[in-house]
Formats: C-alpha cells, sequence, structure tokens
C-alpha cells in the first residue's frame, strides 16, 4: 500500500471512531450536557469527512468551506442547546432526562 493509502484508512478509521463516541454518548446517557457534547462530537466527524472527502475528490477548497459552513451552524446549535439547558435546569433543578417529568408529551 501507497503512503497515501494508508492515510485515507488512518482517516476513516478515525472519522467512524469519533462518530462512534458521538452516537455513543446520545444514546446512552441520560445528562443532557453529556447528550450535547456528544451530538458535538458527531458534527466534528463531520467535519472531519467533508475535510478528507475534498482533499480525496482533489478539491480541497469545497470540503473547506462545507467544513466552516458544518462549525458555524453548530456553534449556534450548541449555543442554543446549552441555553435550554441552562433554562431547563434553573426550572426543574436537574439535567438528567429520567427526572424531569413534565418534559413528557
Amino acid at each position: 500500500m501507497s503512503v497515501l493509502a494508508v492515510s485515507w484508512v488512518w482517516a476513516a478509521a478515525a472519522i467512524a471512531v469519533i462518530a462512534g463516541l458521538g452516537i455513543y454518548c446520545i444514546v446512552s446517557r441520560r445528562n443532557m450536557f453529556r447528550m450535547l457534547m456528544g451530538f458535538t462530537m458527531l458534527t466534528k466527524a463531520v467535519t472531519l469527512a467533508f475535510v478528507f472527502g475534498g482533499a480525496f475528490w482533489m478539491n480541497p477548497g469545497l470540503g473547506q468551506s462545507l467544513a466552516i459552513i458544518v462549525i458555524v451552524i453548530e456553534a449556534a446549535v450548541t449555543a442554543v442547546g446549552m441555553s435550554m439547558i441552562v433554562n431547563i435546569y434553573r426550572h426543574y433543578g436537574a439535567v438528567d432526562t429520567s427526572q424531569i417529568r413534565r418534559l413528557r408529551g
């Protein structure tokens, strides 16, 4: 295998590991803050995939521009999510989803 092929294997493995950890944090935790951090990890994997995909298709500018768009959207979603978590904590005194009974529909 060439050096370039080995680097793509490592990149794909890194993307898979980061995405797997993000999905694990979202699914296995009941703490809303940890779920938000899992979502952030998942979007970091998507960002890394865009950058490596742009380099793979010999168009790194497209991959980088998509990564910047994802980073901006992720920052906005994280800020809104954190504000929601803080307000829920102030109102209910907990961030554990199993302890917040009144949110069930």
